[in-house]
């Protein structure tokens, strides 16, 4: 039974890493808006930020768990992992942008 507990730890460990990642894209959303307005936050800004911020981490999420590192278990800090959270990041970043190019929300 041992191999059982083993594989259920892994998937544990991914979710956990996913959540993590996920994590830091809603914070550093929060903190861009925060440094561009000079550290304060209008209130017109909340709830695109949210948004926005939700959206990402949404997104990290489940590129991840579809292309990235959390589909499948590597050794911490492998290259592939590396590699693999690179790829996901970058593809996250890429649909975030052509969203917000393609939805212009009012100013």
């Amino acid at each position: 039974m041992p191999p059982l507990r083993n594989a259920s730890r892994e998937r544990t460990q991914r979710l956990a890493w996913a959540l993590a990642d996920s994590l830091v894209w809603f914070i550093a959303l929060h903190v861009a808006v925060w440094l561009r307005y000079e550290f304060t936050f209008p209130p017109a800004a909340r709830t695109i930020t949210l948004v926005a911020a939700l959206g990402c981490a949404a997104l990290q999420f489940l590129i991840g768990a579809i292309i990235g590192p959390y589909r499948v278990g590597h050794s911490r800090g492998s290259y592939e992992e590396t590699s693999q959270l690179a790829r996901s990041t970058l593809v996250t970043t890429v649909l975030a942008l052509v969203f917000a190019l393609a939805w212009h929300p009012p100013h």
